[in-house]
């Protein structure tokens, strides 16, 4: 059954992606379509991070394969627009989203942040970092 459950939110996620344009010309914009596309996801999502249980296979493995994949192209598109500094391992840059996204599915599910705010904060958070300058 978790199998099951997995491979559905792969799905729910990968429907998601192909709702945006991943080649747009705006970063920060394409970064804010898919938290917004994403965010509402995580109710869904939740159980699943918060469970812990044996792998679901080769099939959701590759699933989570293939959408590692597609952020991380997220993200090298980025670095070939020039606007995502080409000095930081693309994927390490698809690792900090991911955990953002995990953290902002976490803080709406514990009532710290709005669900209508999650994708600015997410987008702010990843793009600008703590800078107040």
């Amino acid at each position: 059954m978790l199998r099951r459950i997995s491979l559905k939110a792969i799905r729910l996620v990968n429907q998601a992606l192909d709702d945006v344009d991943l080649e747009q010309a705006d970063f920060r914009r394409l970064i804010l379509d898919i938290a917004r596309r994403l965010i509402p996801l995580g109710d869904r999502m939740y159980f699943l991070l918060s469970e812990t249980f044996a792998p679901g296979g080769q099939e959701v493995e590759a699933g989570e394969q293939l959408l590692a994949e597609r952020i991380l192209e997220v993200f090298r598109h980025g670095q070939r627009l020039g606007q995502v500094r080409p000095d930081l391992p693309a994927r390490w840059l698809a690792s900090a989203a991911e955990a953002l996204l995990f953290a902002a599915w976490e803080e709406v599910q514990a009532g710290n942040l709005a669900a209508n705010a999650a994708a600015d904060v997410l987008a702010a958070t990843l793009l600008d970092g703590c800078n107040g300058s």
